[in-house]
């Protein structure tokens, strides 16, 4: 059974909606391609802080993300990440505690964002996958959704100090990919990075649409 949303994550998804509405210009394409209930991943390119809000406010089931350990140093900063659904993960080494943690989500039957390149970009193109999403998809043999963000990098990219206000994003949801898809078996080599490629290559698939989506 999927965790219900509780009322502080919906306040602040509704915030989030009209932050992303109003502040900024966002369009938000095939959000109902999530399925509506089991384990899935959902795996995006990473190209601003703003990320995690604007990919979770229009999926209408709650989101959980790694969000990197510093960022819960600060006691409010860790009561707010973990409201939010965010899970501590050391990006210095093997944290298993967190893929541990991440498996779990999945175990329970809820979503999970991961950001396959493991950091924000520089320079913000899509970079190379880490084997992290891979292992996790691997594992639990869920389905994936693709997603793929424009226009973040420019508001608020990893070199902007501040956010800069009135800037159109597009968020781009697309088909789930399933374990036949993504996973080369257990006994190929390189199985988990092969399984994060493939995942970031229909990341990279993506564009904006010029048709409406269903």
């Amino acid at each position: 059974m999927a965790t219900p949303e509780t009322v502080f994550y919906s306040i602040a998804r509704n915030v989030a909606a009209c932050f992303f509405g109003t502040i900024f210009r966002q369009e938000t394409y095939g959000a109902s391609r999530i399925p509506n209930s089991g384990p899935v991943i959902i795996a995006s390119n990473h190209v601003s802080l703003f990320d995690p809000p604007m990919i979770g406010y229009p999926v209408f089931r709650p989101l959980f993300f790694l969000a990197r350990r510093s960022l819960f140093d600060s006691p409010l900063a860790s009561w707010l990440f973990l409201k939010l659904n965010g899970i501590p993960v050391d990006r210095e080494g093997a944290d298993t505690g967190a893929i541990k943690r991440a498996l779990a989500v999945l175990r329970r039957e809820d979503s999970l964002l991961l950001f396959p390149e493991g950091t924000r970009t520089r320079d913000g193109s899509l970079g190379s996958a880490k084997p992290g999403v891979g292992l996790i998809a691997c594992r639990k043999a869920v389905p994936v959704v693709p997603v793929r963000v424009f226009g973040a990098y420019q508001a608020w990219g990893r070199h902007t100090r501040y956010p800069r206000l009135h800037h159109d994003f597009t968020v781009v949801f697309g088909h789930p990919i399933f374990p036949t898809q993504y996973d080369p078996g257990k006994g190929h080599e390189n199985r988990y990075q092969i399984a994060s490629d493939r995942i970031m290559d229909a990341i990279r698939d993506l564009a904006i649409p010029v048709e409406p989506v269903t």
